[in-house]
């Protein structure tokens, strides 16, 4: 989601309305919106497949007493 939106930020703040862009400067927007999207995405979707695992682990302790994990799901942040 973050990738479309400086994509599309960008592309409407810096190109004149009516033109068109080059290639290369599509291609460039892309990578550089792709390369910002990714650093931002990466720690957040690392973050919330823990949190969720975190949940799993929790759910199979109440059904099948299965030994859960004791950290908070604010120690998935700082692990990152």
């Amino acid at each position: 989601m973050t990738r479309f939106a400086i994509y599309e930020t960008v592309k409407n703040n810096f190109v004149p309305q009516g033109k068109q862009m080059a290639f290369y400067e599509k291609v460039l927007l892309g990578g550089f919106s792709g390369c910002i999207g990714g650093f931002v995405g990466t720690p957040a979707d690392l973050t919330n497949v823990r949190y969720v695992l975190r949940r799993i682990h929790e759910v199979n302790f109440i059904i099948f007493g299965a030994c859960p994990r004791s950290d908070t799901s604010f120690t998935y942040v700082g692990s990152i």
